[in-house]
């Protein structure tokens, strides 16, 4: 397809690419500061059935499957936003429209700010790996091996501090 490289989240099918791992993105649950404020509280799983959940559709638009340890629970979403744009359920969420699934390396800023909140610290949804994808050739160009060491770096850096404080 006349591309060098690229970065691909989720499981990867079988193929003549060379993959590296980066590292992960860990979907968990998110809300605005004002949402907090002015909501029932979510301290367990089952009290998202009584929020607005603005859902990602690949992620689930009838029901989240969250998971803690060893534990996996399935919640129905009675009242939900569905959209396939992952910008808009962020930018719904931090409007305070509801709660929503979001990648953790999505929310580092917004949450160091404050304006995003984690709900049910210890519960994700889903762990995506990240690869660094190329074709496989005889010969690397030094630009694309100077590239993939300094892009596997930083990603691998960026995606261990997604493990956000609880």
């Amino acid at each position: 397809e006349g591309i060098d490289i690229a970065i691909r989240t989720g499981p990867l099918e079988d193929s003549t690419l060379i993959a590296k791992l980066v590292g992960y993105a860990e979907w968990q649950v998110f809300a605005s500061q004002e949402y907090v404020m002015s909501h029932l509280a979510v301290a367990i799983p089952q009290d998202i059935r009584h929020h607005c959940c603005l859902a990602f559709s690949p992620i689930g638009k009838d029901a989240w499957t969250l998971q803690n340890g060893d534990t996996s629970l399935t919640i129905p979403i009675d009242k939900s936003i569905v959209a396939n744009d992952i910008s808009l359920i962020t930018s719904m969420t931090m409007a305070g429209k509801g709660i929503a699934l979001l990648p953790d390396y999505q929310c580092n800023t917004t949450y160091s700010r404050g304006d995003l909140i984690r709900l049910l610290p210890g519960w994700y949804a889903i762990k995506d790996p990240i690869h660094l994808v190329y074709p496989r050739h005889r010969y690397v160009s030094p630009k694309l091996r100077a590239f993939i060491n300094v892009a596997e770096k930083l990603l691998k850096s960026a995606l261990a501090s997604n493990n956000l404080p609880t």
